[in-house]
């Protein structure tokens, strides 16, 4: 059938209607222009329109009158009337007229206006198309692979194709005694309220009808169905749908097939990043539990390990009770599905636990509300690592696909397991590594500095046993010294190596009293003094400290320490200064220097052990690097904190906090001068 494009458009203003042809035009319309009444009349005569687009006021004629008198002419030609007067009885006697569609005012909304010209086409079309001769309207029918039909406005179905026996497995005649009601029914629920509001639109507004919707043929089998209709008037201008309902099952599965795969797909994808994302095992194993709760529509799961002893114990659990989670965890391998599943790689799946107690006793599942249950091994490389359960409240079938998303999600998981495991493994390589290359250096270390004094202590031993009698009193004296000082430092050097050893096998103890700290602080200051007398060892206390509950030796020792570090990591003549105060919950002591600083990298590892700054300004500073270390170690079992802050070439601060306990402690009186103890 040629498709009728022609159009005819009648007004006075010469550009307003050039533009309109030139847009009709564009769109594949077949347009011609009158500028009068009399000049569209004339055309009418020498061709057929069937839609004229028409002004309300032309020169010599109204368009209404015009749309009369070329309705004689050409029957079935429809109008609409468009003006720049616009009111409302001018739009009441333009629409109210049989030929006349629509009612437009200038200046005319294009998108709106083509749009509504289409339609008008279509519908002629489609009318034209229905007006076929009745013998090849049914054979065309009968040769459509869909279900050709017809109502009436009452929802009676008038005919029917008989293609409706190979769709839906009705006869014709069957289909056309049906009641709407029962049509109805044999509609989908969930589909029943779009379809019946498009239906009435389509019935009532003339509003075009395409649906999709599930419908039951007379076996009881759902079907997909795509119903698409019309509507037209006839002679009486009673509403008659013509329509045409195809199957599109085949469609659907394929839809729902890709969508299935998409699903699949951004569930894998959401899976792998949590997979990738976190370090921490028990985070990864949580989210990707409540990733697959929801993507699978249960109510609880949980993730099982599988440890080297063969023995189960649950990761982590979601949505269980904490009762069900104790009967499962230390489960035995070796009985039950648990153990069938770990050793053959094989996945389980019941939909109605109350007819197989295979997997949970049925107390447990009526206690926790247990119907259906899926499981599946956490495998890598073929070995499995754990295993992955997923349950529902509801009794439900998980389909293949579901399973086979299970299981290589399970597998995601299992490779997360043993990375974690590899990693730990790798941990502790390192771990070994380190604590093997810290036993080499302190053993160097050590056997450099006790070498250190030994050789001091020989070679003057020597000198005093062999030369005695050369030697005068002044220089066997300074011998005697030189040997006393290096036995000192060897004593140091093996107290801090017991001290480290102590402190790291828990034997150390400490001896608190409540002491004076002002005391303590103004002892260490003086003592420093003497051995820095080129140093200026400051002490600034405020007055009315109280007293900490201490070992005071012990702590004495650490401000020794700590004092001993900042005179010699600083030049001769600069300042350290010593200061404490009182905060909310104990007391902050500081040790601040003028030296040469310490390295931003560096500060984190000042207090571990054997580390040594390396400072080429200060070669010559001895040590085994586990001053701070055992300095670390003891204000932290004083319950306290130490720390270093530092700029290089600007001097370092070493802070510590002392814990105050108030019961049996006194407050040394404002007027007090703090007193050697």
């Amino acid at each position: 059938m040629e498709k009728v494009t022609q159009i005819l458009v009648v007004d006075d203003d010469v550009d307003l209607a050039s533009n309109l042809k030139d847009i009709l035009v564009d769109e594949g319309y077949t347009v011609s222009v009158a500028h009068s009444g009399k000049a569209a009349i004339t055309l009418c005569r020498e061709q057929s329109f069937p839609l004229v687009i028409s002004d309300l006021k032309l020169p010599d004629i109204s368009g209404v009158n015009l749309v009369n008198q070329l309705a004689e002419m050409m029957p079935g030609m429809e109008s609409i009337i468009i003006t720049g007067y616009a009111s409302l009885d001018t739009a009441l006697n333009a629409v109210g007229h049989k030929h006349i569609i629509a009612y437009k005012t200038k200046p005319v909304d294009i998108g709106d206006f083509l749009s509504f010209i289409r339609q008008v086409f279509e519908r002629k079309q489609a009318e034209e198309a229905l007006e076929e001769s009745e013998e090849k309207y049914r054979s065309l029918v009968n040769n459509v692979p869909a279900i050709v039909w017809e109502s009436d406005q009452r929802y009676n179905l008038t005919f029917v194709s008989p293609n409706v026996q190979t769709i839906l497995g009705y006869t014709p005649e069957e289909m056309r005694l049906k009641s709407i009601s029962a049509i109805v029914e044999e509609i989908h629920p969930d589909d029943i309220k779009h379809v019946s509001k498009a239906y009435k639109a389509l019935i009532e507004k003339g509003a075009r009808f395409d649906c999709e919707h599930r419908s039951r043929k007379k076996d009881g089998d759902w079907i997909w169905l795509r119903s698409r209709a019309i509507a037209t008037r006839d002679k009486k201008k009673a509403i008659w749908a013509n329509g045409l309902t195809s199957d599109i099952s085949k469609r659907k599965r394929a839809e729902e097939k890709i969508l299935l795969r998409n699903r699949e797909l951004i569930c894998l994808n959401e899976i792998a990043a949590i997979v990738s994302q976190s370090n921490d095992l028990n985070r990864t194993l949580n989210n990707a539990l409540d990733k697959v709760i929801k993507i699978l529509d249960m109510d609880f799961g949980a993730v099982i390990v599988i440890d080297s002893q063969d023995v189960q114990s649950v990761k982590v659990s979601i949505g269980f009770s904490p009762e069900f989670s104790e009967k499962i965890a230390n489960l035995q391998i070796a009985g039950g599905p648990g153990g069938i599943i770990a050793k053959s790689g094989e996945s389980i799946f019941v939909e109605d636990i109350s007819m197989d107690p295979r997997v949970v006793s049925k107390d447990v599942a009526k206690d926790e509300g247990v119907k259906s249950f899926a499981r599946v091994p956490l495998k890598a490389e073929d070995k499995v690592f754990g295993l992955l359960c997923v349950m529902s409240r509801k009794s439900k079938k998980v389909s293949s696909s579901d399973m086979r998303l299970l299981e290589t999600i399970g597998s995601q998981i299992g490779m997360a397991i043993e990375n974690a495991r590899l990693s730990e493994q790798a941990s502790r390589v390192k771990t070994l590594e380190e604590i093997d290359r810290l036993r080499s250096e302190l053993f160097a270390n050590v056997s450099h500095e006790l070498r250190t004094p030994l050789t001091t202590i020989k070679g003057y031993s020597t000198l005093l046993i062999e030369y005695e009698r050369r030697l005068t009193n002044e220089e066997k004296k300074q011998y005697l010294e030189i040997i006393d000082k290096s036995v000192d430092r060897q004593v140091a050097l093996i107290e801090q190596l017991l001290d480290m050893t102590r402190l790291e096998t828990g034997t150390f103890k400490l001896k608190r009293n409540f002491t004076n700290i002002s005391g303590l602080l103004s002892d260490a200051v003086a003592d420093a003094q003497v051995r820095a007398p080129n140093h200026k060892i400051v002490l600034a206390l405020p007055k009315g400290l109280p007293e900490v509950k201490i070992d005071r030796e012990r702590i004495l020792q650490v401000i020794n320490n700590i004092l001993n570090n900042a005179v010699n990591y600083s030049d001769e003549g600069t300042k350290v200064t010593v200061s404490a105060k009182q905060e909310e919950k104990g007391l902050l002591i500081s040790i601040i220097d003028e030296g040469i600083g310490i390295p931003a990298k560096d500060l984190e590892r000042v207090f571990d052990r054997l580390f040594r700054v390396n400072q080429r300004k200060k070669p010559q500073v001895g040590g085994i690097g586990l001053g701070l270390a055992i300095c670390k170690g003891l204000v932290e079992a004083h319950k306290g904190r130490i720390w270093m802050e530092s700029k290089e070439g600007k001097g370092s601060t070493c802070y510590f906090t002392l814990p105050l306990e108030t019961e049996g402690m006194t407050q040394v009186r404002n007027n007090e001068r703090p007193l050697r103890m």
